[in-house]
């Protein structure tokens, strides 16, 4: 049986070197993988899901951002409001607003909505702010994050403060007395 010479001819794609009768294939390959991955990304996304009327996420503003952060939720505002603590809070496809029992930390309302334009929010991610308080010796009570500002309520040596927060440098801005 008489075997025919091949050239052994190889080219350079996208910084990778594979043989001309390979490119087919490894373009297909990485097409494959890129769509596969993106599908993951995006089904992940989609997987996450409100809590449920009566689950427990706790009754400390960290309690709270934890049990909610660890779901997939960026929390833009908590605040305790007649006599129950409201929590604002979204995902990429989602805004939610939940209402928890002060004692309990139980959801004991809540509502969603499609959240229209871009998750991204420019400056100091609200993790960061908050620590950077509270490793100054601040109690934060409550927060809400807007794109100008993030308005937090704070104690500290026992009087209670209202703080504004400049998003892009984690600074305060202005602080006042609340009575």
């Amino acid at each position: 049986m008489a075997r025919r010479a091949q050239s052994a001819q190889f080219i350079f794609i996208n910084g990778r070197t594979t043989r001309p009768d390979t490119e087919k294939d490894a373009s297909i390959k990485c097409l494959l993988l890129t769509t596969f991955a993106a599908s993951a990304l995006l089904a992940g996304a989609a997987l996450a899901t409100p809590p449920q009327i009566g689950a427990t996420l706790g009754t400390s503003l960290t309690d709270i951002e934890t049990a909610l952060t660890v779901e997939g939720y960026t929390v833009t505002k908590i605040e305790t409001d007649d006599g129950r603590i409201e929590v604002y809070a979204h995902d990429d496809a989602q805004r939610i607003e939940l209402y928890l029992d002060p004692v309990t930390g139980a959801v004991t309302s809540m509502s969603t909505y499609a959240r229209a334009g871009s998750s991204a929010q420019a400056g100091i991610d609200t993790a960061t702010v908050l620590e950077n308080l509270r490793s100054q010796g601040w109690e934060v009570v409550s927060y809400d994050r807007e794109q100008r500002a993030f308005e937090v309520y704070a104690r500290h040596e026992g009087q209670l403060y209202e703080l504004r927060i400049d998003p892009a440098t984690g600074m305060i801005i202005s602080q006042e007395w609340d009575d």
